[in-house]
């Protein structure tokens, strides 16, 4: 089973995944195929990645989530999930930043869904787990203070 992990871009560096709440693609059902259920999974993951960067208060502003190959559903939320079970990283690419700030600053309901909106025009990036750390070195300074 495959499920999204929400991250922050200083967790690329670290050896194993949070303990986290991971987005579950719907059941295949009524003709849901689980391309269509794991696309609407990754934005699920991706909503709750401009949770976590509103509650660190800092940049930058990409929406990041891991691709976890995983056999229950709780796995990620029971075990420290290793980098061997991720098939892919998706990012926001530089063009997402303005539009993440601001989803992630909105002081109102209304201008967070109309910012959250304009996020999700922006699709994700795709990257394999080798390119995981290089992936951190770019989006994060080198002191690594995120």
């Amino acid at each position: 089973m495959r499920v999204f992990l929400p991250l922050v871009p200083h967790e690329l560096r670290a050896d194993a995944l949070p303990i986290r709440t991971a987005a579950i693609p719907a059941a295949e059902k009524d003709g849901v195929d689980r391309e269509l259920a794991e696309y609407d999974a990754t934005i699920d993951a991706s909503i709750q990645c401009l949770e976590l960067i509103r509650e660190a208060a800092a940049g930058p502003y990409r929406r990041l989530v891991a691709a976890v190959d995983v056999k229950t559903a709780r796995d990620t939320e029971e075990v420290a999930v290793t980098w061997d079970w991720v098939s892919a990283i998706l990012v926001d690419g530089d063009d997402a930043q303005n539009a993440v700030r601001h989803a992630c600053e909105a002081t109102t309901q209304e201008e967070a869904d109309a910012a959250v909106a304009t996020v999700l025009d922006h699709a994700l990036e795709w990257f394999s787990t080798e390119e995981r750390l290089a992936l951190a070195d770019a989006l994060l300074p080198r002191d690594g203070d995120f």
